[in-house]
């Protein structure tokens, strides 16, 4: 220890300067520099075996004809499950999704 520290009354030993801690620090600097190095490698060696994924979701939202059929006549035909099913198709092309993916 150095002999500052050692002849230090205990009542100083509450006003430690900015050189105590680097000090303090530099003595024990294994004890940070080592988990340190463990987590950054840990964390590469993760991240190079996980595959990226994405995952997104939406809720399409579709209603039927509010107006009655003597008013206008319809522009869309068949079932919401035949429309839902053209949409859905639509969206998951692999044109859409890879422009998706690409913006």
């Amino acid at each position: 220890m150095p002999e500052r520290v050692v002849h230090r009354s205990l009542h100083q030993s509450s006003n430690m300067l900015l050189q105590d801690y680097v000090e303090i620090f530099w003595q024990r600097k294994w004890l940070f520099v080592i988990p340190l190095l463990v987590g950054v490698m840990a964390r590469y060696i993760v991240c190079s075996f996980i595959p990226p994924s994405y995952r997104s979701s939406t809720l399409i939202l579709v209603e039927p004809q509010k107006v009655p059929t003597s008013y206008i006549h319809p522009t869309v035909t068949g079932t919401v499950d035949d429309r839902l099913r053209r949409i859905s198709q639509q969206i998951m092309s692999l044109t859409n999704l890879s422009k998706i993916i690409k913006e």
